[in-house]
This record gives structure tokens, C-alpha cells and sequence, in this order.
């Protein structure tokens, strides 16, 4: 055989064998956090969770931060979504979706942080791109 078609065949043979052990199956592309920042005048009640994981409800004071870690996972989509609301705000608001926010201009690739701003006039990303928050979502009405 060639040089290059046994190169091919190893090539096959490793992408096999990682499809078929479990180590293949759960392949860490990278670990982030998301931020979330109070902004909103009073308590600000949170509750964000993925299909996989729930970190339950909470109250933020004002200023006060919510962080969790994420992972982008070969072969696993994976959005997490905070329900979130204080006083007449409220919504439900996706803060990282691996397929979409792990870019370098949303959430950056290697080492990511999505950082929101939840604010009375919306909710904010940062881009390091713009080096500001930028609007993402208005709140329900």
C-alpha cells in the first residue's frame, strides 16, 4: 500500500475507535462560563438549565453575579436557557447555544466567557469585537 492510503486507513481506524468507546463519545472541544450581571433595580429571580443540567432557581440582589460552566462537547448540542424576571420584567432567554455562541464574536473559542448584563432595558452581550455589551433580547411584554 501507499504512504498516503495507510495514513487514510490509521486515519478511519482512529475515528472508529473513537465513535465506539466513551472516551470518543463525550470529546471536550472546550470549557467556558457564562456570566450573568444584575442590573436591574431589586432582586432579579433566575432559573437556568439545559436539557442535561439545571442549577435550580435563584434570587441575584442588585450587582450581584450568577456563573456556571459549560462545555462544548463533539457530537452534543447543547442551549441553556434562564427564565428570568423582577418585578414587571420577565422572559426566557437563551445565554449560550454551543452551535451558535461559541465564535469568536460572540463568546470567544478557547477559553470562552459569555458575560451578560441583565438590565431594565434589556439583555446585553459583550463583544470583545466592540469591547461593549451589545443588545440581545428585549424583555416579554
Amino acid at each position: 500500500m501507499s504512504y498516503h492510503i495507510n495514513h487514510v486507513l490509521l486515519l478511519a481506524l482512529t475515528l472508529m475507535a473513537m465513535h465506539q468507546s466513551p472516551v470518543g463519545q463525550s470529546v471536550t472541544l472546550a470549557i467556558g462560563s457564562v456570566f450573568i450581571f444584575n442590573q436591574v433595580p431589586g432582586p432579579l429571580n433566575i432559573h437556568c438549565k439545559s436539557a442535561y443540567r439545571d442549577f435550580g432557581p435563584r434570587t441575584l440582589p442588585i450587582f450581584d453575579v450568577f456563573e456556571f460552566n459549560v462545555s462544548v462537547v463533539i457530537g452534543k448540542s447543547e442551549v441553556y436557557s434562564c427564565d428570568m424576571s423582577s418585578r414587571n420584567l420577565h422572559g426566557r432567554f437563551d445565554l449560550f447555544d454551543s452551535m451558535t455562541d461559541w465564535t469568536t464574536e460572540r463568546c470567544g473559542i478557547k477559553n470562552f466567557d459569555c458575560s451578560w448584563k441583565v438590565a431594565e432595558d434589556g439583555i446585553f452581550l459583550f463583544s470583545a469585537e466592540k469591547r461593549d455589551y451589545v443588545a440581545q433580547y428585549p424583555w416579554s411584554k
